[in-house]
């Protein structure tokens, strides 16, 4: 099992620190197990969503623990 509370992986929580828009990164959801790629970006009403690749779903940034960038 992943451990992504440990920064030396490379996991950040999203309260500490959040991508880009539009860079492409890993991201782990609340309450679901599994790792997703995707990118975020402002909404027209000013929200922050993630849309997941390649679904093209949108996640609310409230959803996201945890990202890390793609080396």
């Amino acid at each position: 099992m992943t451990d992504f509370k440990d920064k030396s992986k490379g996991w950040i929580s999203i309260k500490e620190e959040k991508p880009d828009y539009y860079e492409i990164v890993l991201v782990k959801k609340k309450h679901l197990d599994g790792v997703f790629t995707a990118w975020m970006a402002c909404m027209d009403d000013e929200s922050l969503m993630f849309t997941v690749f390649p679904t093209e779903m949108l996640v609310h940034i409230e959803d996201i623990e945890y990202w890390k960038p793609i080396e």
